[in-house]
């Protein structure tokens, strides 16, 4: 299954530990808030692609699933 990781703090950063543990599963894309803390974790994680355009990310070629882990304010209208 190929998934987005929307968020790329610490809450992003436990999840992508514990899916990297997980047989099947690729983050395939990781969308950020700020390009140099998005693209450090992209690396630290081996994300192929990362953006701060969240339609961008979830558009990528097979993408079936988002985790949402940003800021909590925002899950609501990043999820519609």
């Amino acid at each position: 299954m190929k998934i987005c990781m929307v968020g790329q703090g610490a809450f992003a950063k436990k999840h992508l530990n514990g899916l990297a543990r997980i047989d099947g599963i690729e983050v395939a894309s990781l969308a950020g808030g700020r390009p140099e803390t998005t693209e450090t974790t992209a690396k630290q994680f081996g994300i192929p692609h990362w953006t701060t355009n969240l339609e961008e990310a979830l558009a990528q070629p097979g993408i079936e699933a988002a985790i949402i882990t940003s800021p909590t304010q925002i899950h609501a209208d990043q999820a519609i």
